[in-house]
């Protein structure tokens, strides 16, 4: 019987020097790594069970990635490669199958399971929308790596609940001030979602479904307290490192 692997977390070190014959700096390649590594933690709760063989299009940047470290350049570490390799290009081809994951459309059937990869993608659109509508600007270095925390940590949550969600609401969010030995500022979210087949009862307050009352925004629209699925998540930037 074969051995169960567990969910990769980190790219092995043959996997990493495949892509350093493409990284034009150590210094890239050492980022690559280390960004690349972050993509498997947060997907290792989820099957990833991509539906696709290959990238359609190899021209994708994820693609780009995930042909880097099934395709040897010459001068990089060849095959065969262990297990757990194989099981780390099988995640990312996953993750490529979100890239070119069609959006749902407003006529979706939401009631129908849709394939992981495209609820997957779905989310990560959400998320976006929803941390542009914040009341603060959220730093570039924050906005993409959250999305690409939060939308598979959503997924793996909904599944413990027994529903596939597709719709996303940001209820809050501030930012944290730096703490003096501790970090260097962060941000706190408040988060709901629920499955748009299944609509949330209007909120008790909402005087009209069709007035929006900008003093009382929690008011307005759906009872969003009453959703599935609720998370406070909190992010904070790391102290740089100590000079040896």
């Amino acid at each position: 019987m074969p051995t169960a692997i567990p969910p990769p977390t980190a790219l092995t070190e043959r996997l990493c020097r495949r892509l350093e014959r493409t990284s034009p700096s150590a210094q890239e390649h050492q980022t690559t790594c280390s960004v690349l590594t972050d993509m498997l933690s947060f997907i290792r709760n989820l099957p990833a069970i991509p539906l696709i063989e290959a990238p359609p299009d190899p021209t994708t940047p994820m693609a780009r990635i995930y042909d880097q470290l099934a395709i040897p350049a010459p001068g990089s570490p060849p095959g065969p490669l262990c297990p757990i390799e194989k099981e780390i290009l099988r995640r990312f081809l996953y993750l490529v199958e979100v890239e070119i994951a069609p959006r749902l459309e407003p006529s979706a059937d939401l009631a129908q399971a849709h394939p992981e990869s495209r609820i997957h993608a779905h989310l990560q659109h959400e998320l976006r929308r929803e941390f542009g509508l914040l009341g603060f600007a959220v730093p570039d270095h924050w906005r993409e790596p959250a999305v690409s925390e939060l939308a598979p940590l959503i997924l793996v949550r909904a599944r413990e609940l027994g529903f596939q969600p597709t719709e996303v609401r940001l209820m809050g969010a501030v930012p944290l001030p730096p703490v003096p030995g501790t970090h260097m500022g962060g941000m706190r979210l408040w988060l709901v979602a629920w499955n748009g087949a299944t609509p949330l009862p209007p909120a008790a307050t909402t005087a009209s479904p069709n007035v929006w009352d900008p003093n009382n925004p929690l008011g307005n629209g759906h009872d969003l307290l009453l959703a599935p699925l609720r998370m406070v998540l909190t992010w904070t930037d790391d102290l740089p490192a100590a000079p040896p």
